[in-house]
């Protein structure tokens, strides 16, 4: 994706030499370089021009990232894995980000005794009694904080409505 920008707007300098395609290529050049050094696109400092134009390309390495652990079931239980310090040392090397121990035979076995019953309370109850805790509302809650997203009620005579968005923005 990054080459096929270059070389777009490398012909448009060719063709115009327009102010705003040099602009274009020293932040495209400045992407280039970054990722030859293995550092993500979030990583960087960019100024308020840059991210804006970044903004229109939606870089992968730009996305926030939460790092999902999967465990097996007894390890998550005993809450002792050999591998998760290896793993966050080598997350915080690497970025950095939160990361989530989890463990989805242990998660499959809470819904499956839930008996379809999606609500939080009992999903945390019967993981409690199987001896850990039910993590699907920590996965989505450090979904929305990580890309920083908030709940927005409305209210009419007949219902009320949940809406997603993004922290900051206004609502309409």
């Amino acid at each position: 994706m990054l080459t096929k920008a270059l070389n777009d707007v490398q012909t448009i300098i060719d063709k115009k030499n327009t102010k705003a395609a040099k602009e274009e290529m020293e932040i495209l050049v400045k992407v280039k370089e970054n990722l030859d050094k293995s550092i993500n696109v979030r990583d960087v400092d960019w100024s308020m021009k840059e991210i804006e134009y970044l903004n229109t390309n939606l870089y992968f390495t730009s996305k926030p990232v939460i790092y999902l652990v999967n465990i097996g079931r007894d390890e998550y239980i005993k809450k002792q894995n050999k591998y998760l310090p290896k793993i966050a040392e080598w997350i915080k090397n690497h970025g950095g980000g939160p990361m989530l121990p989890f463990s989805a035979a242990f998660e499959k076995e809470v819904v499956d005794m839930c008996d379809g019953n999606i609500e939080a309370e009992m999903r945390n109850k019967v993981a409690a009694d199987l001896g850990a805790q039910c993590m699907i509302n920590k996965i989505i809650g450090c979904g929305y904080k990580t890309l920083r997203l908030i709940h927005f009620f409305t209210a009419g005579k007949d219902e009320v409505k949940c809406w997603t968005v993004r922290e900051g923005w206004k609502a309409p």
